[in-house]
């Protein structure tokens, strides 16, 4: 029996009910919850152009610069 495959794209884009501020000062804020700093055990974050960051969970460090 011969399988077909198709590929399907989905394409999600919600919908924050706050101002782009609000928005960018949560993404900022450590203390919240599903933002990316929030599981750090550790963290060092220059949120500016050409910033950068430093996070650690358990014994696995990233470093990255944060571009325009």
């Amino acid at each position: 029996m011969k399988k077909s495959t198709k590929a399907i794209e989905l394409k999600f884009e919600p919908t924050i009910p706050a101002s782009p501020n609000e928005v960018y000062d949560a993404w900022l804020n450590s203390k919240i919850p599903g933002n990316p700093w929030n599981i750090a055990d550790k963290l060092t974050l220059n949120p500016k152009v050409d910033g950068f960051f430093y996070l650690a969970v358990g014994n696995f460090p990233t470093t990255g610069d944060l571009l325009t």
